[in-house]
């Protein structure tokens, strides 16, 4: 259990995972910690707590990184290859020595024939045609986390790309004039 003011006012507490052992959250756990985000399985505990109490939450399941190659250049952590068969993977949120991913490496998806990606919430880059030369329509969610895709990301491909109102990835479709879906956000 997490009891009465375990984490209050701690302002710089970022994202926090709770395993699905934890089966009972105080109330005010949590208050004045507004950068919180709790990384718990979808239906377990937490995670409804989480929904129920207006705190940020996103799934942690567990995505093997077998399928997927990484390259580490100037110290960042990228996605450089999938060796999958799925045309939706989910994208590894860590490399296989629990190194924290942080964006895409070029070409890394270029003629993968991908119908539907999310980009992980944390990852910051997407290169250079990572996503070219796609035979079938992609739908693509990113995440406001995302600073910099490359000019040709999306080279050849037929792209909707769905994320947030003010963010780069809508200022980067309407630019290239990629159709773009808006998420909202609901305040609670």
């Amino acid at each position: 259990s997490i009891g009465t003011c375990a984490f209050m006012n701690d302002p710089l507490l970022g994202e926090l995972e709770i395993p699905a052992s934890v089966i009972e959250i105080a109330e005010d756990a949590f208050i004045g910690c507004p950068s919180l985000v709790i990384l718990a399985s979808e239906g377990t505990y937490a995670y409804s707590w989480a929904l129920e109490n207006g705190i940020r939450v996103r799934d942690n399941k567990e995505v093997s990184t077998e399928l997927f190659s990484f390259v580490q250049p100037a110290g960042q952590v990228l996605v450089s290859g999938y060796s999958g068969v799925s045309t939706s993977p989910d994208l590894p949120r860590t490399n296989e020595y629990m190194e924290f991913v942080s964006g895409i490496a070029d070409e890394a998806f270029i003629g993968k024939e991908l119908t539907a990606i999310s980009i992980p919430d944390g990852f910051e880059t997407i290169g250079s045609k990572s996503f070219a030369e796609d035979p079938v329509p992609l739908e693509i969610t990113i995440p406001r986390s995302v600073i910099y895709i490359g000019e040709d990301c999306f080279e050849e491909t037929e792209v909707t790309i769905s994320g947030y109102n003010g963010s780069y990835a809508e200022d980067y479709a309407r630019q290239h004039k990629f159709k773009f879906l808006v998420i909202f956000e609901w305040d609670f």
